[in-house]
């Protein structure tokens, strides 16, 4: 596109993403400016809810700009748009992130994520007796404060803020999970550099 400049309009009714997650009502800008590309004003319907953002890509150091937000989306509709199974219902998320990144490949683009994701879980049920049965060991101490149940975990909220600085976040505290039973709060790396988290 060097040389090339010009905006278009954009406007999708329906459109499906490599991982199997529909796009609805999808709406942006598109400006060129050489090798410089932004997609501005993005919004669209997503799982439920409603995705937002600007993200600005640049062929020279193969750099991307994102700045995403994404509303009500629903958890147990994004596990079975993606072909998990993991037994949960309901889960409404919140996701905002700001974040650069530049690479040849999504997996090097991960490993050079830079900057904030927080993550906002809504309630949600999970439905594991292995589960249930860890939770009651966690919280068998206190019998009479435990709304436990024998097979789920009723999950009230969770949040994560992971402050990503190439590829890799570290926090105390870094993930709380909080359930009609008990409360989580833990510490330690999500590194996708190296694919894992501890």
């Amino acid at each position: 596109l060097q040389g090339m400049q010009g905006s278009v309009g954009l406007r999708i009714g329906s459109l499906k993403t490599r991982p199997g997650i529909e796009l609805t009502d999808v709406s942006s800008t598109m400006r060129i400016d050489g090798d410089r590309l932004q997609l501005s004003e993005i919004k669209a319907g997503l799982l439920g809810g409603s995705a937002t953002g600007d993200i600005r890509l640049t062929a020279a150091g193969k750099q991307a700009h994102m700045a995403l937000h994404l509303e009500d989306v629903s958890l147990q509709k994004w596990l079975s748009a993606t072909g998990g199974s993991a037994p949960l219902a309901g889960g409404t998320l919140q996701i905002d992130a700001l974040v650069d990144a530049h690479g040849d490949n999504m997996k090097e683009m991960a490993a050079s994520l830079t900057g904030p994701v927080r993550i906002r879980l809504g309630p949600a049920t999970i439905s594991s007796r292995s589960g249930a049965t860890a939770e009651v060991l966690l919280t068998g101490l206190m019998p009479i404060f435990s709304a436990r149940s024998d097979d789920r975990i009723a999950l009230d909220c969770a949040a994560a803020n992971l402050v990503f600085v190439d590829g890799r976040a570290a926090g105390s505290p870094l993930v709380g999970v909080r359930s009609q039973a008990s409360q989580l709060l833990t510490s330690g790396v999500v590194d996708l550099r190296e694919e894992k988290f501890d």
